[in-house]
């Protein structure tokens, strides 16, 4: 069409659209870098550095501006007009932009990029371990490697997107002696008391140090503060957040879904305050669940509206504090580091926290741990660990303890642990192990604990006796008869007889009685047909007496209802997975018959079964600790 006859048919101000080019491409220079695909979503940092997660189904002029900005739009892939001017003659003009065609380079670019993996690549504030081996401080507004800053963006594979910010490290290196640790740590010394004067607050500072390195460590302990009212748990508390300011988020009330919305991808601290023990103590169980989550660096998934998921990466380290802990099983137990607190001294209080020193302490120590890096994961926590396992530690106490002594140490001190050092704290580290030890019963033990505990009352005369003492009368360990007066179910000398007078006592009436007793439960003891299939600890002789418990049984679901053992309503336990972990235990290959029908079984040496009940006592730990190195 000519000038002419298109003028003719545009009338002052009328437009003309304009088709853009084909195959858009996103240039060089656009301020939003494409990330990749994941589904239906596009991930990019838009313009000043922020992580968006893009649904495909949800485009538009307004998204673009959120990931863009608008110069750019307008500059790379405007919208064009046709007008006629007052003299007559045709202008193109810029009149907006093409979101779609912006949405369409994007896609290209987040597609020739391939999966995005957001939970692996992704990296929020706090240290993390980068490709190479070295350590990356995400800052929160920039990232600083080997001390120096640089911008926020793609590091090889890893996404540091904008978040709000964290105190910087210092600017300089940071010398040991007589530098900022030492004299934090003789501060806190000072002016709290600790059930452990020495260790304690190297533990406190240690976790200082796991809290700033929490993303690059190999395991991340959690930390408890117990002691009675006036303590000053809350003062300390509040002291470490003021040295490390938002490297630690202080709270006195959070929910676990407010825990894991606040820390999300963060790999930093938050402390708990006033975690008393309530009732079912559900909110401290909350916190030990994170613990176990956070410990080894982990990603939990919880589900949302519209079947949509949201994951919550675990790398943060929680400090709790509370007048009475709730109990942990020795699981938990070995992942925490619990700092008991004793009561102040006599004399005018010197509230620390209130010090304007020591907002200025917090970066010294972060440029300490950052510098200092490469020496505590190749140096400083392998030594600190081959020390504990020498005492006598497993690998998980090793780990806690050593990660946490380590952080320290590399703050204090310019040289790696040595036999020396260990024996500076050696009574203190060794009440330690013998505490833990104490927790770590098997599970195969605590679950006979809760079978024999469990009281009944058979014959419905208001006369309860658990299913141990019936255990030790069908083993004939019980009183030698029913008209000897002895109102007790056994006899306390009757409890270390030999075997073979046991067996002798069995085949009376009140033992049998005992054994009709325990089958009504799918308890049952027989004599071994056969040598055991098992060489070594807990195997048996043929003739050796047996006690078999039912994998399917109504009276077992009851007593173990509302344990990790548990059952269905049908009866079908989850109880014998955790007897087959006792010395010997093997399933039997024929069922056997009880009162309420036929049953597999598990079944095991009878003195296994009641080590702790009858015979010497030191036989049950003999048998845990059996259990304990297999």
């Amino acid at each position: 069409m000519s000038d002419r006859s298109e003028r003719k048919r545009l009338t002052l101000g009328a437009t003309v659209d304009v088709e853009p080019t084909p195959t858009p491409v996103l240039p060089d220079d656009c301020p939003t870098v494409p990330l990749g695909i994941f589904g239906q979503y596009l991930y990019c940092l838009d313009a000043i550095g922020q992580l968006h997660k893009l649904d495909t189904d949800r485009l538009g002029a307004k998204r673009s501006i959120l990931v863009c900005t608008v110069e750019w739009l307008y500059d790379n892939f405007p919208r064009l007009k046709k007008v006629a001017k007052r003299d007559g003659t045709l202008e193109w003009i810029v009149v907006g932009w093409h979101p779609e065609r912006f949405f369409e380079a994007l896609n290209t670019a987040c597609r020739n990029l391939g999966l995005f993996i957001e939970d692996q690549r992704v990296r929020g504030r706090g240290a993390h371990r980068g490709e190479d081996g070295n350590v990356i401080f995400h800052l929160g507004n920039q990232i600083s490697i080997f001390g120096k800053l640089q911008p926020l963006g793609v590091r090889g594979r890893l996404v540091f997107p904008l978040r709000p910010p964290l105190p910087a490290p210092f600017h300089a290196p940071v010398i040991a002696l007589g530098g900022p640790a030492e004299k934090l740590l003789h501060r806190v010394a000072d002016s709290w008391v600790f059930g452990r004067p020495a260790l304690d607050p190297l533990l406190l500072i240690g976790m200082l140090g796991v809290v700033v390195l929490a993303g690059a460590l190999p395991v991340r302990p959690g930390c408890a503060l117990t002691g009675e009212r006036g303590t000053g748990k809350s003062e300390l508390m509040k002291l470490l957040v003021r040295v490390m300011g938002d490297w630690l988020i202080y709270s006195t009330d959070a929910t676990e879904a407010g825990i894991r919305q606040k820390l999300g991808d963060d790999a930093i601290g938050m402390m708990l305050d006033e975690q008393e023990s309530h009732g079912d103590n559900s909110m401290f169980t909350r916190v030990q669940h994170y613990w176990r989550s956070s410990y080894s660096g982990g990603t939990t998934h919880r589900g949302g509206q519209n079947h949509v998921g949201s994951e919550f990466k675990a790398n943060s380290v929680l400090i709790a504090a509370a007048i009475n802990l709730p109990a942990m099983d020795s699981a938990d137990r070995s992942r925490c580091i619990i700092i008991e607190m004793k009561p102040l001294l006599p004399g005018p209080k010197i509230r620390l926290v209130h010090d304007a020193i020591w907002p200025t302490v917090g970066p010294l120590l972060v440029r300490r741990l950052q510098d200092h890096y490469p020496r505590l994961i190749a140096e400083i926590i392998p030594a600190w660990r081959a020390l504990l396992m020498s005492a006598g530690w497993d690998d998980r106490g090793a780990d806690t303890y050593g990660v946490c002594l380590g952080c320290a140490w590399a703050m204090l001190y310019d040289l790696a642990p040595t036999e020396d050092d260990l024996a500076l704290h050696w009574l203190d580290l060794t009440a330690l192990l013998q505490a833990h030890k104490a927790d770590e019963v098997p599970t195969y033990r605590r679950c006979f604990n809760r079978l024999w505990g469990w009281r009944v009352d058979v014959y419905r005369r208001g006369e309860q006796r658990s299913l141990g003492e019936y255990g030790i009368e069908a083993g004939g360990w019980g009183r030698e008869s029913v008209a000897d007066g002895n109102l007790e179910p056994y006899d306390p000398a009757a409890l270390d007889r030999p075997e073979h007078v046991a067996e002798r006592e069995a085949d009376k009436l009140d033992a049998r009685e005992a054994q009709r007793v325990l089958r009504k439960y799918g308890l049952t003891i027989i004599r071994a047909k056969e040598d055991s299939p098992h060489a070594g600890l807990g195997s048996w002789k043929t003739g050796e007496r047996l006690l078999c418990i039912a994998r399917q049984s109504p009276g077992l679901a009851e007593v173990f209802r509302g344990t990790p053992w548990g059952g269905t309503e049908a009866g079908s336990g989850g109880w014998a997975q955790a007897f087959m972990r006792a010395p010997g235990a093997t399933h039997l290959a024929y069922p056997l018959r009880f009162p309420f029908g036929a049953a597999r079984v598990v079944c095991m040496r009878l003195d296994v079964a009641l080590a702790g009940l009858v015979g010497d006592p030191e036989l049950a730990h003999a048998w845990d600790g059996a259990e304990a190195h297999a």
